[in-house]
Order: structure tokens, then C-alpha cells, then sequence
């Protein structure tokens, strides 16, 4: 990667008075090249993003059991960025259990999920105050502050093609003090790691797209407490039309209540599928990392 970073230095150093395909000049720093694909990403309206996360356990470790354990997610979500609402349907297929699909949708602050495309729908309620999700320029003003601060080291690897386009591959480094601080809006955390939570350096490729400067994709590998996986992710479709919407009331079941309170069931209307825009892979097609087929159950 090191030997293709330099390469790529060389074509670039030698080529930086060209323009790209949209007329703006190829940038040759890795982490201009990032800031640039942030905000422009940053910039959209709407996203659709693919995910796909395979996994295998090692036996030796707590979490298998003494067996290997695979898996496979798929993920499809179509988002809007100014409003934070998504609809998004899974499939996981994991070694030893039936494969599964669910889908689920935040939409004004209301959650909806549902296990299967042709079930009903379950409305969850929302205890204290909405998730205040950090706004695009927060996020940008954050990754901004990670990498001036040294946390990421940044490498300019081979270009590559982008379907029609050809993107910048730059190779991201991440230091395990940051990957924490990274976590912390999820683990509710902050400060230091816990004790004996030793995280390993992460290094995360990254596609933008040339002419656009979008975030195009990207994947990394990574081991950690027995697990071994792999995760790639793309982003498709930037400011197309989507319309997030609730589900039909007459498709909904509301849990009530609080916890213990039961469900309060709203009867009536036939129960079908609401297509998400996107195409996903049957659960029947996943496959673990080594390649071979899981087991239906």
C-alpha cells in the first residue's frame, strides 16, 4: 500500500495541473482530499448506502464457544440528511440460524421496525427528549479536528474506478484513542478507554469521487476480541427524490404504555410490503468470509 501511495504521489505530482472530469484540479494532499469529499458529502440532501458486514469468530475465543461462529449483514438505507429520517431494511444470515430480514424507519422522531417485509409493524414510544443527532457541519468540523490534531494518519493510494468515474483511494490510519472518542456518542462514554479495552489501529480505505468530490464508498478489515470482519460500504444515488413516510396506522401496532404495558393493537387493513427503492441481496445469497454457504438452520 506504502509503494502504491508513492506511486500515486509521483502520477499526481506530475499530473496536478490537469483537471479532473468536472474542471476542478486533482488534489494530491490525502487529507485535503478528505476534507473536500466531507464537505461535499456534507452537502447533500439524500444518500442511499449500502453496507455489508461478514464476520467469523475464533474458536479459542469467549465469544465462540468453542466453535467458529460466521455471518453475514446486509444493509440498504435511503436517508435524508436534512431532516435525519431513514428507511432501512437488514438481511442477516448467520451460521446455524435461519436467515432474517427487518426493516425499520425513524421519521419525525417515531420509530417503526417490522421482522419481516410482509409483517406489521410495531411503533415504539419515545422516552425523554428526541436523539439530537450532530448536524452535517458538526461533523465535518469534528473529522476537521481529528485529523489536525494528529489522531489519523492519511495516505494517497492508487486511484481507482467508480463505475463511470474514477475516485481517490486514500488509505486512513486510525490512531485507538481516537476510534474510542469516535465511539463515544454510542457507548454513551468519553475520557479514556476502560481497562483492558484495548482497541487495535484501525485503517479504513476511502473512495471519493473525482469529478464530485462525494464520498463514494470505502471498506476496512479488522480483528478484535475473537472476532474477525470485514465491512464495505457505498453511497449511491446523492440528492435523488425519496419520500420517508410512517406506515399506514392501520398496519401498526403500538407499544404502550412504557415497559411491561403490553401492546395496543390497531386492527384492520391488509398486511403487505413497503418496497424500499433500493435492491438487496436475498438472505439466501449471503455468504461468510470463507466463502461457503450458511447453513438455513
Amino acid at each position: 500500500m506504502v509503494s502504491g501511495g508513492a506511486f500515486a504521489l509521483a502520477v499526481l505530482a506530475a499530473t496536478g495541473c490537469q483537471p479532473a472530469a468536472n474542471g476542478q484540479p486533482l488534489l494530491t494532499d490525502p487529507a485535503e482530499i478528505v476534507m473536500a469529499g466531507a464537505r461535499s458529502t456534507a452537502a447533500l440532501h439524500t444518500v442511499h448506502l449500502r453496507m455489508d458486514v461478514t464476520f467469523r469468530t475464533d474458536p479459542n475465543a469467549a465469544l465462540g464457544g468453542g466453535m467458529p461462529i460466521g455471518g453475514q449483514m446486509s444493509e440498504e438505507v435511503d436517508a435524508d440528511l436534512d431532516s435525519r429520517n431513514f428507511a432501512a431494511r437488514t438481511m442477516t444470515a448467520m451460521q446455524g440460524f435461519p436467515a432474517t430480514t427487518s426493516d425499520l424507519i425513524l421519521v419525525g422522531g417515531q420509530q417503526f421496525s417490522r421482522s419481516t417485509p410482509d409483517g406489521r409493524w410495531m411503533q415504539f414510544p419515545q422516552f425523554g427528549a428526541p436523539m439530537a443527532f450532530p448536524t452535517n457541519d458538526q461533523l465535518v468540523e469534528a473529522l476537521s479536528s481529528v485529523i489536525q490534531g494528529g489522531g489519523v494518519d492519511l495516505q494517497l493510494a492508487e486511484q481507482q474506478a467508480c463505475g463511470e468515474v474514477t475516485c481517490y483511494h486514500v488509505v486512513a490510519i486510525v490512531d485507538p484513542a481516537v476510534e474510542w472518542q469516535l465511539l463515544a456518542p454510542l457507548t454513551g462514554g468519553g475520557g479514556a478507554a476502560p481497562a483492558g479495552f484495548n482497541l487495535p489501529p484501525l485503517t479504513l480505505h476511502l473512495l471519493i469521487d473525482q469529478p464530485t468530490r462525494h464520498l463514494a464508498g470505502g471498506n476496512t478489515d479488522f480483528s478484535f476480541m475473537g472476532v474477525t470482519a470485514s465491512v464495505t460500504f457505498t453511497l449511491t444515488n446523492p440528492d435523488a427524490e425519496i419520500v420517508i413516510a410512517a406506515p399506514p396506522p392501520a398496519l401498526v401496532d403500538q407499544m404502550g404504555n412504557g415497559f411491561g404495558g403490553g401492546i395496543i393493537t390497531n386492527v384492520g387493513g391488509e398486511v403487505g410490503p413497503i418496497p424500499l427503492p433500493a435492491e438487496s441481496v436475498p438472505p439466501d445469497e449471503l455468504v461468510p468470509p470463507d466463502g461457503e454457504p450458511l447453513p438455513s438452520g
